[in-house]
């Protein structure tokens, strides 16, 4: 290259190199008038959100004093094609009382009438810990939502140190990717094409070093090696080498609680929420730690005001091998924050979210050692000095707090506490000492005697940390004493190990209330998959589990249930398998198991109770005394089917049964269980899974542990990006699109053209669903009529047979409905109507009625678990992912809630407007019989007769299955 090399020089606003007389003063300009108008954006939107909220405020204040309600559309305008709020009353089908009845279970229209005590009639009132002095808050749930403070503005340049956000984008991918060099360098070839010219990386090794010398700045992982004496089978002594990978999890804590982005998002307080619906006391909620009874009495602890706060932590721990057939284990301590939102707290792998800080050694035995008497408690002292390592710099802190200045600037005493530890039993035997499976006492929550493990119905005494601390000194006091035997003798009825255990050295932590019961080994793939699954699959013959797995793999599908296409030749290690299986179980092996079985039937139907309880995302007190009940049920029944005959005592004591017994108690002191089980902790491992495929294999672990302080690097500069987006109201994370089922996505095919989006205010009538996925145009009511159907595999259905005349009533009636309503003088002004329409010229009856058919619905709904917006898709298709879906829907009726079955989605315009509308024919339930108490449903019979009804009578999907002894069954 001839010529003189020109210098370069750093940019006096950004700190880029430009070289010197080749750009670096005009970018020096750019970035300057760049920085101005960041700031005056920033002024301008914090003037904006200020007039939002006032506007919010002052149409909030103008109906609670006239009590005029905004409704939702019932239909849109021809000419603008846009939805209008309109009042539903007058259609006849489902007015917003109605509605909301069936959702939240209160009156809408009576709200404000039932005022007396100046509060709200529906809202949730939080208390807070006595010792904080702090008011009491009222969420009101009919008013508009908190208005949210403006959330501290990253730089525009959020994706620093990277040159461009292309630059980031792609290292954040290749990172999580583990991406190998020589992958990294054919894909930047490729993009230097010209196909994404933003990206400026080079190669691998650019790449690599911005992202390392980036993450640098955080805090690292380091080797800690240590020594555990162990005396083998032989009676000889040998120190055993270790090292666990960890880095300082109290630094890690504060750089969230110092972080400004976060500063609105931590709960500092326990607290205690109750609803209130239509002026009347529900009960105590519980939705997350803070709102259950541990933090409550942790916060007793602390000294009166609201300087002393309590940090909250839920600890995972457990252990995997790195690839299928490779022994070499992957075992993670993983911390999260309880006191931040779960929308933060429960992710892997992202900020503030579920983060890794210590990776533990392998614990084998040494070479011929299996069967030592001596390795359990050396493989526990091994466990527990890792562990203590791990959480040496939180020790001081959790006795006298650490003071720091927050991310709202406010001065506070944090004190570190370990709430929740997710962890598998067997993992649970170690964090706790217990002896396990075949302990006279082995439970690492309580005294059952081991005999004793599937009696559901008995009350044990608890372990706590300051009993288990006195038993193992007096065991070691026995021990120098000569007294071998003696102190033996008493941790062998204790059920321990005599080791030191390492969270005895955390302040106000009790290992054994902070161990949870977990959906996921216990229900899932426990009690359910290993057990109970294994008893029905004996009842069936070769021929029944064939037509089980006929019926299995054709069920319609349901969100977040998996296809299980292979019952009779897979064995199924995913959880969610197992629960999918349970949860469609109970109709399609009724007919095909003895009657002298049944009563298992039963016990597997209350089992899929108690799962559903438990996984309530809002706890009332009642919801919980329902599934203790459920789970005293459970048991009797446990004992009916062993005192008959059926099965031996042996068959259901087992530790995880007893587990069970342990649920709502940990649901009431520690929260909902979506912050108890194991799933989110068992997702991780995949990640590290893939870090270790991608390694050399050599120095695996260094690699491993290096790879997450990149992806840690990536997840913080991520949340400033989205952050920086939300601020500026870029932000289209927060409206996500809504996912397919699993069970479709599995199949490999791609997805129809995209559905609109149908958003809807929280508590409040949802809007109408929005029809997506046109089929084709040009079709007409008539022309279904005579053919008796629409789709060409669906033809001749006796439903169509007054089709056109059906459609014609429905519309003609409902629009009669909203002139004379008082909306009336509106819609006549906005179509340029003066007066009722004159049926005589065909404006009522036309011939034929053009409509467009749709194959599916993206539907909005409340859920009946917390009141929260939810989305599903809802299909009317005669071939969607290889399978048949005319869905099963319930429809608000004038007598209620009824079950209906899509036989066409359409949209068509009369009178000057568009209407969505749909075909169905309902069920009609059959009287009760035995079966159906033994199953837990209702046998329903599909009436032959079509019926049109607005899509906005839709509730939400139902769940159904058809067999071949049997009219149609929908779950209860």
């Amino acid at each position: 290259m001839s010529g003189t090399q020109r210098t370069k020089a750093p940019c006096a606003t950004c700190g880029h190199l430009y070289t010197v007389g080749a750009g670096l003063t005009k970018h020096q300009n750019n970035c300057l008038d760049r920085q101005i108008r960041e700031r005056s954006n920033q002024d301008a939107l914090q003037r904006a959100y200020d007039e939002i909220d006032n506007r919010k405020k002052q149409l909030y204040e103008l109906r609670r004093t006239t009590g005029v309600e905004g409704r939702l559309p019932a239909f849109r305008d021809e000419g603008s094609r846009s939805w209008e709020n309109e009042d539903f009353t007058g259609l006849g089908m489902d007015t917003s009382e109605e509605r909301d009845a069936g959702s939240l279970g209160m009156d809408y229209e009576g709200l404000l009438d039932s005022n007396d005590t100046g509060l709200p009639p529906n809202h949730i009132r939080t208390r807070y810990h006595p010792r904080t002095s702090l008011p009491d808050k009222i969420e009101d749930l009919d008013g508009p939502s908190a208005p949210k403070q403006q959330p501290e503005t990253p730089s525009i340049e959020s994706y620093a140190p990277f040159a461009t956000l292309a630059d980031f984008i792609f290292a954040e991918r290749m990172v999580k990717m583990c991406a190998s060099s020589e992958d990294i360098n054919f894909i930047l070839r490729n993009l230097h094409n010209g196909t994404l010219a933003k990206v400026t990386f080079q190669n691998a090794a650019q790449m690599r070093k911005t992202v390392d010398k980036a993450s640098s700045i955080y805090e690292k992982f380091t080797e800690k090696k240590f020594t555990i004496p162990y005396t083998n089978s032989r009676g000889s002594t040998v120190d055993l080498q270790f090292s666990v990978w960890i880095k300082d999890g109290m630094q890690w804590l504060k750089d969230l609680v110092t972080d400004p982005l976060l500063r609105d998002h931590w709960d500092w307080h326990a607290k205690k929420k109750t609803l209130v619906l239509d002026g009347k006391e529900c009960g105590e909620i519980i939705t997350d730690p803070l709102t259950a009874e541990a933090a409550w009495d942790f916060e007793s602890g602390l000294d009166k005001g609201t300087t002393d706060v309590a940090l909250h932590l839920i600890a995972y721990s457990d252990k995997s091998n790195a690839a299928r057939f490779n022994n070499m284990p992957i075992w993670p301590l993983c911390l999260r924050p309880a006191s931040l939102p779960k929308s933060l707290a429960n992710r892997n792998s992202a900020f503030a979210g579920n983060t890794m800080i210590a990776l533990f050694p392998k614990m084998d035995p040494p070479a011929g050692e299996n069967e030592d008497k001596n390795w359990p408690t050396t493989m526990r002292k091994v466990y527990h000095k890792a562990l203590e390592i791990a959480l040496e710099p939180f020790k001081e802190a959790s006795k006298s707090g650490t003071w720091t200045y927050c991310g709202d600037g406010t001065l506070r005493r944090v004190f570190p506490s370990f709430l929740i530890i997710n962890q598998d039993l067997l993992e649970q035997y170690l964090a706790s000492l217990s002896r396990g499976n075949n302990a006279l006492h082995g439970c690492p929550r309580c005294h059952v005697p081991r005999a004793q493990l599937y009696d559901l119905s008995g009350e044990w005494d608890l372990r706590s940390q300051d009993n288990m601390q006195a038993v193992v000194q007096k065991a070691n006091q026995l021990l120098s004493e000569g007294r071998t035997g003696e102190s033996e003798a008493l941790l062998k009825s204790t059920g321990i190990y005599l080791v030191e255990n390492a969270y005895w050295g955390i302040s106000r932590c009790d290992v054994h209330d902070a161990l949870s019961f977990d959906i996921l080994h216990s229900i899932w793939l426990g009690i359910w998959g290993k057990h109970l699954w294994p008893l029905l699959r004996g009842c069936l013959s070769a021929d029944g589990i064939s037509e089980l797995t006929y019926r299995l793999k054709t069920a319609p599908s349901f969100p977040n249930l998996l296809r299980v296409p292979a019952l009779d030749t897979v064995e199924f290690s995913d959880g969610r398998k197992y629960f999918s299986i349970l949860q469609q179980i109970i109709p399609f092996a009724v007919d095909l198991i003895p009657r002298n079985q049944y009563p298992l039937l039963q016990v597997i139907r209350i089992l899929a109770d108690i799962t559903m309880i438990a996984s309530f995302h809002m706890q009332l007190s009642s919801r919980i005394d329902w599934g203790e009940e459920c789970v005293k049920k459970f048991g009797e029944l446990i004992k009916t089917l062993c005192e008959s005959g059926l099965y031996n005592a042996d068959v259901f004591n087992f530790p995880k049964m007893h587990q069970l017994s342990h649920l709502f108690h940990d649901i009431r002191r520690k929260g909902t269980s979506d912050f108890l089980h194991c799933i989110l902790g068992e997702n991780f491992h995949q990640g590290l899974k893939l870090a270790y495929s991608t390694s050399n294999k050599r120095d695996a672990t260094q690699q491993i542990v290096r790879n997450e302080e990149r992806i840690e690097l990536m997840s913080r500069i991520r949340f400033r990006i989205e952050s920086f987006k939300s601020a500026f109201g870029t932000d289209e994370s927060s409206q996500p699109d809504l996912e397919e089922d699993e069970t479709e996505a599995d199949n490999g095919l791609e997805e129809d053209p995209s559905i609109m989006d149908n958003r809807m205010p929280r508590y409040a009538m949802p809007r109408l669903p929005l029809i997506g996925i046109e089929t084709k145009k040009g079709v007409d009511t008539l022309l279904i009529q005579q053919q008796r159907g629409y789709f060409s595999s669906a033809l001749g259905i006796r439903c169509f047979e007054q089709f056109h005349r059906m459609v014609l009533a429905f519309i003609n009636r409902t629009y009669e409905d909203i002139v004379q309503n008082d909306h009336g003088a509106q819609v006549n002004s906005r179509l340029g109507q003066t007066g009722s329409t004159d049926r005589h010229q065909g404006a009522y009856f036309p011939a034929s009625l053009p409509i467009i058919p749709f194959r599916a619905i993206k539907h909005s709904f409340y859920s009946k678990d917390d009141g929260n917006e939810c989305q599903e898709l809802i299909r009317c298709n005669p071939l969607c992912f290889g399978s048949i879906r005319f869905d099963t829907v319930l429809i608000q009726t004038m007598d209620g809630l009824r079950p209906a079955r899509l036989h066409l989605v359409f949209e068509s315009s009369h009178h000057g407007l568009y209407w969505q509308l749909a075909l169905v024919t309902y069920f009609t339930a059959y009287p009760a019989s035995a079966t159906d108490g033994i199953v837990g449903m209702r046998r329903y019979q599909e009436e032959m007769k079509g019926e049109i009804i607005s899509l906005h009578s839709i509730v939400r999907l139902c769940m159904n299955s058809r067999l071949a002894f049997l009219p149609l069954r929908i779950t209860s």
